[in-house]
């Protein structure tokens, strides 16, 4: 949605030893899907100008000179007896419904004050309106959703796949310490990209010219990158710690589900033949058959993360420019990893499981007027240490405005 700002100008003015026009106050007016009607207020000082009791004051729009269409408005002015004293005139300017406003356009008001025989006797264009839009920005930080992308880390900072998240953020009222912050979320995160040297792989069997099996194995290089779809619930309680002009600490123990699936990628590089073995163990004659290994692998895995933060805090800064929060998060972790070739319908272990202790931390970054957000996280275990990082840019709006956003075009105004 766009918005006017209507700003009243001083000039000079004919024939007036000084300007009787008051300074006005800025006004705003937003535009909507109907027009939208507002009154404007031009106040004058008689007592600046030489007056007589049949004077009379005409107030009009000069569109030979104004910037703004005909189209875009419609003016009631004013004609009538000048008012003795500070005569205050109102006048009703209409809005059409057109969004596609240019800005700084400006209105010029065309203001004549006549004797009994219609004669003009003062005239002046002093008084002008200019328009001004912007795009409408965040009307509270504490129902936000978001979209965007994020970046790849792994080859470059570059904008990679879809990321999307929902915020409700409720502070404890003033008197009250207690609140809560909730965040749905689906992004993707990397770990660090690790190699080992000389490692020994079986690169090839099959079966020789006198039929007998053979094994040829390489001495490679290994890359090793793992990525993570993630889809995750996260809550935590706002204990109110202390607050201090516009930034607030908070104690934020937490419960966080993720659903991850993690897409691994191994290269082998560098590869050298190390030794061919003739009849290698393990293999029988009927079981061999020409099989060389990819140099590139690609190994997909799921795991479902249940984490409780035990300790954890919350650091909220906002004001009318921008809302930071950066929040902390330790306690243990209880992962569970499906297991290759089992089935949940037919095997008890279906899973494995995993008891971990875990460090988070997340940063949010927005700026209220634009609504663009950068988003940070860091995801780590102690006991076996595999950082996950992601870094996300998204747009943010109010959640209230929703369902505008997947209404048919045809619909909006």
């Amino acid at each position: 949605m766009k918005t006017i700002t209507l700003i009243f100008l001083l000039a000079g003015i004919t024939s007036f030893a000084q300007s009787p026009f008051n300074r006005s106050s800025s006004d705003t007016i937003s535009r909507g899907k109907n027009e939208v009607l507002k009154n404007i207020v031009i106040c004058i000082d008689t007592t600046s100008i030489y007056y007589s009791d049949d004077y009379k004051i005409e107030i009009a729009i000069d569109q030979t000179i104004s910037q703004l269409p005909q189209p875009e408005y419609n003016f009631a002015g004013y004609s009538g007896k000048l008012k003795t004293n500070k005569g205050v005139y109102k006048m009703l300017l209409t809005l059409n419904a057109h969004k596609n406003v240019e800005d700084n356009k400006i209105l010029f008001f065309i203001i004549k004050v006549k004797d009994s025989t219609d004669k003009v006797v003062y005239e002046s264009s002093a008084l002008s309106v200019q328009i001004k839009s912007y795009n409408e920005s965040l009307t509270s930080y504490s129902y936000l959703g978001y979209v965007g992308t994020n970046f790849d880390l792994v080859d470059g900072i570059k904008a990679k796949n879809l990321f999307f998240a929902a915020n409700v953020f409720v502070a404890p009222k003033y008197d009250k310490h207690l609140g809560f912050y909730l965040s749905l979320y689906g992004n993707r995160t990397v770990s660090i990209n690790d190699s080992i040297k000389d490692l020994r792989r079986l690169n090839e069997v099959g079966l020789d010219s006198v039929n007998q099996s053979y094994a040829i194995y390489q001495k490679s290089d290994v890359k090793r990158n793992i990525e993570s779809d993630n889809l995750g619930a996260y809550i935590s309680v706002l204990y109110r710690l202390t607050k201090k002009s516009e930034t607030t600490l908070y104690f934020s123990p937490s419960l966080e589900f993720i659903w991850r699936r993690n897409n691994v990628s191994l290269d082998y590089v560098n590869s050298n033949v190390m030794d061919t073995v003739s009849n290698p163990a393990g293999l029988t004659h009927g079981d061999v058959g020409l099989y060389t290994l990819p140099a590139n692998q690609i190994i997909r895995t799921n795991t479902f993360d249940f984490n409780v933060g035990y300790i954890g805090l919350f650091l909220n800064h906002e004001n009318e420019r921008m809302s930071v929060r950066i929040h902390m998060s330790s306690g243990k972790s209880y992962r569970n990893i499906p297991l290759q070739g089992k089935s949940s319908l037919t095997d008890q272990n279906f899973f494995t499981k995993e008891t971990l202790s875990f460090f988070t931390g997340r940063a949010w970054i927005t700026e209220k007027k634009s609504g663009v957000t950068l988003q940070a996280e860091v995801y780590n275990t102690y006991s076996k240490p595999n950082p996950y990082y992601g870094i996300t840019l998204s747009k943010a709006f109010d959640l209230d405005k929703l369902g505008t956003i997947f209404s048919p075009i045809t619909s909006r105004n």
